[in-house]
């Protein structure tokens, strides 16, 4: 392989992340997806350990299931798109912060994907029980990388009633950007949660490397079989960021082998991108000078997607 190859291997997996903020920056920006809908009432929670942002329903007397919302490897806040559209629909919305990605560094936040305590996600859902009271339904809602976390923590806190994972994955992966494989995305009790300690010879070939090692696949699946929470898995056939929907079926088949006692719901689209959390348009591609990457699907197929999958997903959490 000649230098060049290298250098754009090595340029692939610095940018990655910083990709994903530019993406996350656009959502930021778009407009409210329903302009004459009531206005929410947004509160920075930035205390009791957490680094959130509260999105209430304008009665805040609604009943709608909570919703912890992780956004993916961009970092920082998950975009308010959706949180808006779920608070309007009549559900509260705390939008977790884990770490700061690329965006402006946030107090109380590791800058990086990497060696994140799910503790802190457990904080998170502490204080939504604080604040709502203890029989409140309970959702956790992740894209990505948030997808694996909203698994993982699911699969370990019982208080947990409904998880919704766009894009999700049946692994636990490294650190984001981390060629060795060896730095742990996720700690428990101060010591890694097991993941696929491939080496990143190839950033774009890692997660199907990792799936196809059978001894590193098993241990560091997930092990959903451990929740007690009702689960909707949303995945595009067409996604070219990780194979989504291979590892929804696997997922939704170690459920099945286990005899799974809650709902689960498997949706799979054909034509989508990645990015499927949240209604209204997503991004498809993203181009800058000679790099580029493309999350898959096209334009129309991802509307459709988001559109079809996030009506779907109100309706999981209205039956809650």
């Amino acid at each position: 392989m000649d230098l060049s190859a290298r250098t754009l291997r090595r340029l692939i997996v610095r940018i990655r992340p910083m990709v994903m903020l530019l993406f996350a920056a656009w959502f930021l920006d778009a407009p409210a997806y329903a302009k004459d809908a009531p206005l929410i009432e947004e509160i920075t929670v930035d205390r009791a350990g957490i680094a959130a942002r509260l999105y209430l329903p304008s009665a805040d007397d609604t009943n709608g299931a909570v919703v912890l919302m992780l956004g993916g490897s961009d970092g920082g806040y998950p975009s308010p798109r959706a949180a808006l559209d779920l608070a309007r629909s009549g559900h509260p919305v705390l939008a977790l912060a884990y770490f700061s990605g690329f965006s402006a560094k946030i107090d109380g936040v590791p800058e990086r994907l990497e060696t994140i305590p799910l503790e802190y996600s457990y904080g998170a859902l502490e204080w939504i029980r604080r604040r709502f009271g203890a029989n409140r339904t309970i959702a956790v809602m992740g894209e990505s990388r948030g997808a694996e976390l909203a698994l993982l923590i699911g699969s370990r806190r019982a208080d947990v009633d409904a998880i919704v994972a766009f894009s999700p994955s049946s692994l636990v992966w490294p650190a984001v950007g981390d060629r060795t494989g060896k730095i742990a995305a996720w700690t428990e009790a101060g010591l890694p949660v097991p993941f696929v300690d491939i080496p990143v010879s190839d950033p774009l070939h890692q997660f199907r490397d990792g799936l196809n090692d059978e001894v590193r696949a098993r241990t560091s699946a997930i092990p959903v079989e451990q929740s007690k929470a009702a689960i909707l898995l949303v995945s595009s056939r067409s996604d070219r960021i990780w194979p989504a929907s291979q590892m929804a079926d696997q997922i939704s088949a170690r459920l099945v082998s286990a005899g799974f006692g809650p709902s689960v719901r498997n949706l799979q689209y054909d034509d989508a991108s990645h990015l499927l959390m949240g209604p209204g348009p997503g991004v498809v591609s993203f181009t800058q000078g000679t790099f580029s990457v493309h999350f898959g699907g096209s334009e129309a197929g991802t509307l459709k997607a988001r559109e079809a999958a996030w009506k779907e997903t109100k309706i999981f959490l209205a039956g809650l």
